[in-house]
């Protein structure tokens, strides 16, 4: 049995830490010169933003393990069963091909074309503790982990597919308050 693996994007972290920063600066800033009443009205504002960088670009992350692969997107999580596994492609992200569909991996995007020609840009494997993935480092990964789950793997499981409710509706809400009140 190998250990699992898990790919994330280490530009996605880095976005996503600035961005906040970014916020709370600008709910301090808000707080302090408009006091609680601006703070009521605008604070959303930053607080959208920064759910919407955590969504798009902290969250998502494709998992390895011995029972397949977990691809967790900005509003999806999939979980596909390496007997469900029919192939793996790159063209503009990863994108692992299945019976039923294809899903795309917003986690782990292609290479550039500016760090696949740099030797110091390239990237290198990734676990939990270390560096940043391509589609087509990850790819490689999946299709190596394919070949050598996927035949031993007899269950009858399909890809299973969840909403990711609760962001859904920090955004659907925080967008509302964003939007009333302002206005009030």
């Amino acid at each position: 049995m190998e250990p699992t693996r898990i790919f994330r994007s280490s530009y996605g972290r880095v976005l996503t830490g600035a961005a906040l920063v970014g916020a709370v600066c600008a709910i301090v800033s808000l707080a302090v010169s408009d006091g609680v009443g601006g703070l009521l009205r605008h604070g959303a504002i930053p607080a959208l933003v920064m759910v919407l960088v955590w969504a798009c670009f902290w969250q998502p992350m494709v998992r390895l393990d011995e029972h397949g692969v977990t691809v967790q997107n900005v509003w999806r999580t999939y979980r596909i069963p390496w007997s469900e596994v029919r192939g793996v492609t790159t063209r503009w992200a990863l994108e692992i091909g299945t019976s039923s569909a294809r899903i795309s991996a917003w986690a782990v995007p292609p290479a550039s074309k500016v760090a696949s020609r740099t030797p110091g840009l390239r990237t290198r494997s990734y676990s939990e503790n270390a560096g940043s993935d391509t589609a087509e480092n990850v790819a490689a990964v999946v299709k190596d982990w394919a070949e050598r789950q996927g035949p031993a793997c007899t269950t009858s499981e399909t890809v299973h597919s969840t909403w990711h409710v609760t962001t859904i509706v920090a955004v659907a809400v925080l967008a509302a308050i964003s939007v009333i009140a302002p206005q009030a």
